[in-house]
């Protein structure tokens, strides 16, 4: 009797699976049959496909193009320049200027903007035309959607302003000589990469609090002093570039920091104290041949000297490291630690 309760029970299951299969492709069937949500579908489709295009042909944005552009609600990727290879077919000024009429007319009549807040030529975007070119950033330009903002280098702006950069970016990479207005980082970014032609000054003002920044990387022209508690708290991965040859000072590294590189050009004075308690990978560039005590570092793993000359340091022992030390390499050897 409890075999038979039983496979009534499967039988029943299986009825109950087989229903709900059914019902599910016959919303399927209404759903397809329904020209409206069948065009929505082929539209999203369609604005993804074009997204994937650009992403595999690495393809780029200058403003022009990016303000035109038919898929921007779709972008996470974006990287602008002073030119552009979109294809035209991706381009819609009129469906454009349609949707954002009230974005643009707010803009226009804000009695309290400002020319260092907008784009001079924002209020002429009314009157664009096909020949015509907006050559500065200005809010509401980059899309909510971007997660991955690249500024290039021949892009026209001198600096950022705040809002420029939406609030979605997590990951920024700057190649041009900016000035970094305060607030102009939102808190969302949590990747920071200023890359050869970078030359500026940074600082906690320039980013919005709360501070979520967990990775910091300065272009190899950048040589500037970095004073103590100047960068956000929240840094774990700092890289000072192959022109860094400053002086640091205690607390000039944040104190969340476990990744550091200090650069082909770094050959200060170093001591043990300036360094974070917790850092677990600490690189020196090819200039470093100073002696340094870092047997207090007890969180530290991974100790690089790319100049081979700090090996003799290391064995005659004016390299002292701590006992955490699990790798230790200069230049392309790895030394074998004696514990």
């Amino acid at each position: 009797m409890e075999n038979k309760t039983n496979i009534n029970n499967k039988n029943n299951n299986i009825d109950n699976i087989n229903c709900n299969n059914n019902n599910e492709l016959h919303l399927f069937i209404r759903i397809i049959r329904n020209i409206y949500l069948k065009n929505i579908i082929f539209q999203h489709i369609k604005s993804l496909n074009a997204i994937d295009y650009i992403k595999r042909k690495h393809q780029f944005f200058n403003i022009k193009s990016l303000l035109y552009f038919r898929y921007r609600d779709y972008l996470e990727d974006l990287e602008i320049r002073g030119s552009s290879t979109i294809n035209e077919y991706f381009l819609d000024l009129p469906d454009f200027l349609e949707n954002n009429k009230n974005i643009i007319s707010n803009n226009n009549n804000n009695e309290n903007t400002n020319k260092t807040n907008i784009s001079p030529n924002l209020s002429s975007i009314n009157n664009i035309n096909n020949n015509d070119e907006i050559k500065y950033l200005y809010e509401g330009l980059i899309p909510k959607t971007v997660k991955n903002l690249i500024l290039y280098r021949d892009i026209k702006d001198n600096s950022i302003i705040p809002n420029v950069i939406p609030n979605s970016v997590k990951r920024l990479t700057i190649d041009k000589n900016l000035i970094l207005e305060n607030d102009s980082i939102p808190s969302s970014v949590e990747e920071l990469i200023f890359c050869d032609f970078s030359k500026f000054t940074v600082s906690f003002e320039s980013f919005q609090k709360p501070y979520r920044l967990t990775m910091l990387e300065f272009g190899n022209y950048y040589n500037k002093p970095i004073k103590p508690n100047s960068l956000p708290p929240s840094i774990k991965h700092l890289s000072l570039g192959n022109s860094y040859n400053q002086k640091l000072f205690i607390e000039s590294i944040p104190k969340e920091t476990e990744y550091l590189y200090l650069g082909n050009s770094y050959n200060q004075i170093t001591k043990q104290d300036i360094f974070p308690k917790n850092i677990k990978t600490l690189i020196f560039g090819i200039s470093f041949t100073r002696s340094i005590n870092l047997e207090n570092l007890d969180s530290l793993e991974t100790l690089i000297f790319y100049n081979p000359e700090m090996k003799n340091k290391y064995m005659n022992l004016t390299l002292i490291t701590p006992k955490s030390i699990k790798i230790l390499k200069i230049a392309q050897e790895i030394i074998e630690i004696n514990k």
